[in-house]
């Protein structure tokens, strides 16, 4: 979708293209209650799935209109059992309904109008809020559970820029906030270390600062896709490596440019570019509540066709081990997230032999094993 009335979705390869008659510049989209919303910069909400607008005269609504009557929706997100609203430029900007359409409103403690673009849960209990650059940006954060609400600036220490872009939560909790000026994180969402931001670094020097990253991601297997204007970034925090750098010279990235990025739970990501929009495959599903749905591939693996294996269908925290089949250790992995790929290399950083492994899932790092499965490589 764009600031227009037209939408555009598919299924699988096809796409079919949608006009509204009497709602445009959409903003947001979100799947609710089996409904789909739409919001927009004028009209309200729409709700597409029943073919009905909420705006100031629905029933119970805390929608407020702008100046000129408008009523900008600057983005919807459906977590926790409700929809929750950022009406911009209002007193209220942050608003809930249920599944029943009964709304609620929450006190940011400001008292003039407040311009929220964007927000990023962390949990039930906190969210933040991005908030406009060209009045004065920065993000609010709110405790939605104690009703606690912190502004962050550049001017009191808590961001090195206010031109804030995007802000996502790994699967450690770690808060990270991109900006015109690069990229910062937080160890915790707790308002009483909300003070210190700390900076990526690769052990040598910090890294990604002083360029304009224009999205986060962070994908089913704990790593962060940074989009920025000198192409697609992979960091894996753990390891304190970027794993990969995509520029339009070395990947099938359209430009360099990047505008977003969002996923799909079968590990898909899109990439949107100023030059338009394509799909990678990770093949690195959500995470799973038990091993039933592991999945590792190819099966069997020619070293001359493949460089290396996926492994989907893993639970929050993965500890696993392959042993070749005359039971020498190959290589022992701590994997965070629902999937991760293999570079074929054993624990000393060899390129495995042609044999037959097995693949074993520990209790805990150097724990005892369950068998789970067994490859062969070519």
């Amino acid at each position: 979708f764009s600031n227009t009335n037209k939408i555009a979705s598919s299924s699988g390869y096809i796409w079919e293209n949608i006009s509204f008659e009497s709602f445009s510049n959409i903003t947001s989209v979100e799947y609710f209650n089996n409904s789909l919303f739409f919001g927009s910069e004028k009209d309200g909400i729409m709700n597409m799935t029943e073919n009905f607008i909420i705006d100031k005269n629905f029933n119970g609504s805390l929608l407020s209109e702008l100046s000129d009557s408008s009523i900008y929706i600057s983005d919807l997100k459906a977590f926790s059992d409700k929809m929750w609203i950022l009406n911009y430029g209002t007193k209220t900007p942050l608003i809930s309904l249920d599944n029943n359409y009964n709304w609620s409103s929450y006190d940011l403690g400001n008292i003039d109008e407040i311009f929220p673009v964007k927000f990023e849960f962390v949990d039930d209990k906190a969210v933040f809020i991005i908030l406009e650059k060209s009045r004065g940006g920065g993000v609010l954060f709110f405790n939605i559970e104690t009703s606690e609400a912190l502004n962050m600036t550049s001017i009191n220490g808590r961001l090195s820029s206010n031109l804030v872009n995007d802000i996502d939560i790994d699967k450690n909790g770690f808060v990270w906030v991109a900006s015109d000026q690069g990229l910062i994180y937080f160890l915790s969402h707790q308002v009483k270390d909300i003070d210190d931001y700390f900076v990526p670094n690769d052990g040598v020097q910090n890294i990604f600062q002083d360029i304009n990253i224009s999205s986060l991601l962070v994908d089913n297997a704990n790593i962060i896709w940074i989009g920025t204007e000198e192409g697609l970034f992979l960091y894996d925090h753990y390891k304190n490596q970027i794993i990969n750098h995509f520029t339009v010279n070395n990947s099938s990235l359209l430009s360099n440019k990047i505008i977003d990025l969002q996923k799909r739970e079968d590990g898909d990501i899109y990439v949107l570019t100023d030059k338009g929009l394509l799909s990678i495959s990770t093949y690195i599903k959500n995470e799973s509540s038990s091993y039933d749905n592991l999945i590792f591939y190819p099966n069997p693996l020619d070293l001359k066709e493949n460089n290396k294996m996926i492994f989907s269908g893993l639970q929050s925290e993965n500890y696993l081990k392959i042993l070749s089949l005359s039971g020498e250790e190959i290589i022992q992995f701590n994997v965070t997230g629902g999937g991760f790929s293999w570079n074929l290399t054993d624990r000393r950083g060899n390129k495995i032999l042609p044999g037959t492994y097995l693949i074993f899932i520990l209790s805990e790092y150097g724990g005892e094993g369950e068998l789970v499965g067994k490859f062969l490589v070519l």
